[in-house]
């Protein structure tokens, strides 16, 4: 019969508990400390139940106890339904007997996340045990799960049920390895700008919610950071971009170890093996995103092909830095750790650019997507009054669509465009353009004065 220390019940009748059975007085053995004793009156929670018909007529126990036990002074689950007490070493190696990493994998994520409340609820101590047995023999001890410990735990602790159910389920999801992810869904493009950051994090290849996030930040000031994983295993963090160097995001996710768990190796055949938890795994991921200032000069002498200047911060890391328009390379800016620099390239009114950066020699990435509005303004030709008539000739350039106001009068300039207008004495004429992004003159995009024509 199966021994290994003394625990005092209640009734101060003497009895070892061991892989969920109840041995004799005769067969009890001494406790090796009055600390271990204690101990075991203090914080070995579970419950008591009458055997089942398969554990009962196989192994001719009576009773069966749903709660860690203790081995060489250490507390654990029993891991071989029916078996006699355990012996032998703690050890993480790897465990034969329990076949298949999959299975080693499901019983140390339930191990993990629930050692700890097992230690302070006998309803978690009870459904962590039965959840581990559930897994590791579902023969045996799922019949006298069903035919027996439902009912029994019915009338003691209902909840131990739903909890065990609810274990099983999720050993059978999560238990596998844990990825994380994060990327940048809303990227700063200047110091001030809003960043939205959104972690994933799978487990087994599934969405893996209710997991605990601590997120690190450099370059900007968090607004608003999700504590935990959703229902499809997400969770977001907003922030300020605070200067010109890169904002790095680091979410570190903390989720149940489904690896280490710490199993007994017990000497024989004939022993149980047992297994405890060892707490949480931190997986991380690392997001940086790198900012560029793009600035244009558009005076009234660039014709539509502005001076550009690309300033850009690096981080602890060589940064490259490109400006991109369709297929072809217009500017370069090359940073080492820690430096701000700037490069200088002429840009064209109308161009979509690209600017992407590498850090050390990695790949590409898009930090932003820049568009030149700086339009090359008509030709203004202006006439004498003769007779007070003010003449004025307008030949647009570029590709932009343009209106033309001289005095009160305002003509499209679809091509060279003559404008005239009667002055009285001692009144005046401004001459102004109107530059539009589309044809319907509907979007606006600069204005431009010449000037004002006074009447003598």
């Amino acid at each position: 019969m199966p021994r290994f220390t003394r625990i005092l019940l209640s009734a101060a009748l003497a009895v070892t508990v061991s892989g969920g059975v109840v041995a004799t007085q005769a067969d009890a053995v001494t406790p090796r400390t009055s600390t271990l004793q204690a101990a075991s009156k203090e914080k070995q929670l579970g419950y008591w139940l009458d055997a089942g018909p398969r554990l009962k007529a196989k192994y001719g126990h009576s009773k069966r106890f749903f709660g860690p036990i203790y081995n060489k002074g250490i507390l654990g689950d029993c891991i071989d339904y029916g078996k006699a007490d355990p012996n032998g070493d703690w050890s993480t190696g790897a465990f034969g007997y329990v076949k298949g990493d999959k299975l080693r994998a499901q019983i140390s994520l339930i191990e993990s996340k629930y050692w700890t409340a097992g230690l302070t609820s006998s309803r978690y101590a009870a459904a962590r045990n039965s959840t581990v047995n559930r897994l590791k023999d579902p023969k045996d001890f799922e019949y006298d799960w069903d035919h027996k410990y439902v009912a029994e735990f019915t009338r003691i602790d209902k909840g131990v049920i739903a909890l065990s159910d609810r274990m099983l389920a999720e050993a059978k999801a999560y238990a596998g390895p844990v990825k994380v992810v994060a990327a940048f869904t809303t990227a700063p493009a200047k110091k001030g700008a809003t960043g939205v950051v959104q972690v994933k994090v799978t487990a087994n290849g599934r969405p893996y919610p209710g997991q605990a996030i601590r997120w690190t930040v450099t370059g900007g000031k968090v607004t608003a950071a999700g504590k935990t994983t959703s229902k499809n295993g997400t969770a977001v963090l907003k922030l300020t971009q605070t200067g010109n160097a890169p904002v790095t995001v680091t979410p570190v996710v903390v989720t149940p170890d489904w690896r280490r768990a710490k199993f007994s190796t017990p000497t024989s055949g004939r022993k149980q093996h047992l297994v405890r938890g060892v707490g949480p795994v931190t997986t991380r991921a690392t997001v940086s995103h790198y900012t560029a200032t793009v600035a244009q000069d558009c005076g009234d002498g660039c014709d539509g092909r502005p001076p550009m200047t690309l300033t850009a911060t690096a981080g602890t890391k060589a940064v490259q830095w490109r400006v991109i328009s369709g297929t072809k390379v217009i500017g370069t800016l090359s940073l080492k750790a820690g430096k701000t620099g700037t490069a200088k390239f002429t840009g064209t009114d109308g161009q979509h650019l690209l600017i992407q950066y590498r850090v050390k020699g990695g790949k590409w990435r898009t930090a932003q997507i820049f568009d030149v509005i700086c339009p090359a303004w008509p030709k203004v030709v202006i006439g004498c009054a003769c007779d007070g008539a003010l003449t004025v000739t307008l030949t647009p350039t570029g590709s932009r669509y343009y209106t033309a106001s001289v005095g009160t009068k305002t003509v499209d300039l679809a091509g060279p465009t003559t404008v005239k207008t009667v002055l009285k004495a001692g009144s005046a004429a401004t001459i102004s353009v109107t530059a539009y992004q589309d044809a319907a003159h509907l979007k606006p995009i600069g204005s431009h004065t010449y000037g004002t024509w006074t009447q003598g």
